[in-house]
């Protein structure tokens, strides 16, 4: 987001960068604040979005099955820092 105190900590090229091409606030914001409110939206979950419309799934993240592996490495890994 553009101009706001998010990057007020970042310097150099990266806040030049985002303040130059980003969008404001209000724009910013739209997706995620449709995504939390709209009734259509309520059942639907580990989607890709932008401008309001749901992006493709890239790679292996159509795939149940790895999507399952996933799940269940980082679980075993969670499970190993537990405690």
């Amino acid at each position: 987001m553009k101009n706001t105190g998010l990057l007020q900590d970042v310097g150099g090229p990266f806040r030049l960068l985002t303040n130059a091409l980003g969008k404001p606030a209000e724009e910013a914001a739209d997706t995620p604040l449709w995504l939390a409110t709209a009734p259509e939206t309520a059942g639907v979950t580990g989607k890709l979005w932008a401008k309001r419309k749901q992006l493709p799934t890239p790679g292996m993240g159509s795939d149940p099955a790895a999507r399952k592996r996933l799940w269940e490495e980082c679980s075993r890994l969670a499970a190993l820092t537990a405690g």
